[in-house]
């Protein structure tokens, strides 16, 4: 199975050039278990300078509990 989000391949090219305008206080998160983003998602994360969170055992939807804490952390 593939998935290619949309402007995948500009992205792609921006972050590999050094041109992606990466915000200051930014980070993704996702499971380690999403086969959609978990690998790109560092991978872009890596070459762009954005922490990337991996929610162990947790698929594309990540769990309530820890969404939960993560906004609580902001709010």
């Amino acid at each position: 199975m593939n998935f290619i989000p949309p402007y995948a391949e500009k992205l792609l090219e921006l972050a590999s050039t050094g041109k992606f305008p990466a915000p200051l206080n930014c980070e993704i998160h996702t499971g380690s278990e999403d086969w959609q983003s978990c690998a790109n998602s560092k991978a872009f994360g890596a070459m762009v300078g954005i922490k990337v969170r991996v929610v162990e055992g947790a698929g594309h939807m990540l769990p309530k509990e820890y969404l939960s804490n993560l906004l609580n952390q902001w709010g």
